[in-house]
């Protein structure tokens, strides 16, 4: 869900949240509250994909709503490590695991990464090179 480079972003945004508006318990509600915000501008989307309201018509598309609901993922994020959980990344994990056995899901395993041969990364990069030179112009159609 998110990976641990994720995770020290999601720190460092709330490191400058701290150092910009401090971290008192108006804060943190403050913090919350942005939440409840973020998922109005998830369903104005919606609406506005949907073209539910006949004065405004078609406004939005389903990569708005999902960039909005990514912000409502972040914004829950921040919330989170600004309540100081020991470890949010394995509070997600436990949560999801639960929510997942409920329903009879099996959660994928973690996936190992091995250490990269700089060998095989090189030529990986090499062909990739290649085959960027070979795109047509103006991108893929």
């Amino acid at each position: 869900m998110i990976n641990q480079s994720q995770w020290s972003t999601i720190r460092a945004l709330v490191a400058w949240l701290d150092a910009e508006n401090g971290r008192s318990e108006h804060e943190i509600t403050l913090r919350l509250l942005k939440l409840a915000e973020e998922v109005g501008e998830v369903t104005q989307a919606r609406i506005g994909m949907t073209g539910q309201n006949p004065r405004k018509g078609v406004t939005h598309t389903a990569g708005d709503v999902a960039d909005e609901l990514v912000d409502v993922m972040v914004t829950a994020a921040v919330a989170l490590v600004s309540l100081d959980v020991d470890d949010p990344a394995a509070l997600v994990a436990a949560k999801l695991g639960k929510i997942a056995a409920r329903v009879g899901v099996q959660p994928e395993p973690p996936v190992k990464i091995a250490a990269l041969d700089p060998r095989a990364v090189e030529q990986a990069v090499q062909r990739l090179v290649v085959q960027a030179a070979n795109w047509p112009r103006g991108g893929v159609r």
